[in-house]
């Protein structure tokens, strides 16, 4: 079980990993600067991404408190 875990966790990376690098490779002889543009300015999207993220998991977390102690009154 543990086995067929990792095994699809590498295999997925590496697809995943392999795809990044062959889009990027595209986009490079496509158009060069907006390639560089685009993977430059993908970790800030990323980044914005996971914050806002957390955020909204926080209020989430606070409407079902609310919902829940609303539902108890």
């Amino acid at each position: 079980m543990i086995d067929n875990f990792i095994g699809n966790t590498i295999s997925r990376f590496i697809v995943a990993t392999l795809s990044i690098i062959g889009t990027a490779v595209i986009l490079l002889f496509l158009h060069w600067q907006l390639a560089l543009l685009i993977l430059f300015m993908n970790p800030l999207v990323i980044y914005f991404t996971m914050v806002v993220g957390k955020h909204v998991k926080e209020l989430k977390g606070k409407k079902i408190l609310l919902l829940k102690s609303s539902n108890k009154a």
